[in-house]
């Protein structure tokens, strides 16, 4: 394994991973003022409303994400690299055969979905494209999930991280420029469409590197579907809970009232879901802690300190 791998402590993932989202939180705070004045209300609110079904769209994880984490670093810690393949390989299976449906379904019927949102009299916004690009968008990003838990899984959130850090620095410097030149929304999701596929490279990389041996591609093997899913179906009645919550009044806003009343709500959403996150994503790098094999009495120890510190 390449000294680069080596784990960091818990104290050390936690703060790159809460650095990681307070950086986003930055970004986000000073573009929106700007994305607001060049678009307008209107224009926002469909940036906003392609943001919301992408998130919605990521009820077809199914909670596979925290799965396929929870089992690439208990296989890891056991030495067991076939383990961590048939994971990794179910997990991709899974996640192509998902993709492309969403994708195939979105693509054919943006139309019908387009009729949904409710859009200013006289305005011709491209919608029926924001939404087949919506279907990419969520598809790259989502298949890039499977390899960005290979650092997590080893202890490496930092790795993680400086990649969030650098995607989140480009996109907004490219939206920037995009809207400078007075260019539309769509061009502002074609462009966040291109730099996903670029970060989907540089993860498939990191985790070839990280762990040399691993397997890339998708494998059928019931195993490895049987280990996922087993525990990936609390993960998902929780993450349909907190999309509903979240997401729902968006899109109903912007069936009923329009684009504009989605930005009034959904920008200053946005910014709170973010801080609430800063907790979240500090004690979730215990995740691959708990994974591997160790003594019960230490387990008890590092739940009841991470409890009073997220406290």
């Amino acid at each position: 394994m390449p000294e680069r791998s080596k784990p960091r402590s818990v104290l050390s993932n936690a703060a790159w991973n809460a650095f990681g989202t307070l950086f986003n939180i930055v970004i986000t705070f000073l573009l929106a003022p700007l994305l607001i004045h060049r678009l307008g209300v209107d224009q926002w609110g469909l940036l906003l409303l392609v943001w919301s079904l992408s998130g919605v769209l990521g009820v077809a994880n199914f909670g596979l994400g925290e799965a396929t984490l929870r089992f690439v670093s208990h296989h890891h810690a056991a030495g067991n690299l076939a383990g961590v393949n048939r994971v990794i390989g179910a997990t991709l299976t899974y996640y192509v055969c998902v993709c492309a449906l969403i994708t195939c379904a979105l693509w054919i019927g943006a139309p019908l979905v387009a009729q949904w949102v409710k859009v200013p009299a006289g305005a011709d916004y491209p919608l029926e494209w924001l939404i087949r690009l919506t279907a990419l968008l969520f598809s790259v990003g989502m298949i890039a999930n499977a390899f960005r838990a290979v650092p997590m899984a080893l202890h490496r959130y930092d790795i993680t991280n400086k990649v969030g850090s650098i995607q989140g620095a480009t996109r907004s410097m490219g939206l920037v420029l995009l809207v400078l030149a007075h260019l539309d929304v769509l061009y502002l999701v074609i462009w966040e469409v291109l730099l996903a596929c670029v970060v989907l490279v540089v993860q498939i990389v990191i985790a070839r590197r990280m762990m040399p041996g691993l397997r890339c591609l998708p494998g059928m093997s019931l195993a490895g579907i049987r280990e996922i899913i087993g525990y990936s179906m609390f993960s998902f009645a929780t993450h349909v809970f907190l999309m509903a919550w979240r997401e729902g009044p968006k899109l109903m806003l912007g069936n009923r009232l329009g684009t504009a009343s989605v930005a009034h709500l959904g920008t200053p959403d946005s910014i709170s879901n973010r801080l609430h996150m800063i907790v979240v994503s500090a004690i979730e790098t215990l995740v691959p802690r708990f994974s591997g094999p160790q003594d019960r009495e230490a387990s008890r120890h590092l739940l009841t300190v991470a409890t009073w510190a997220a406290f």
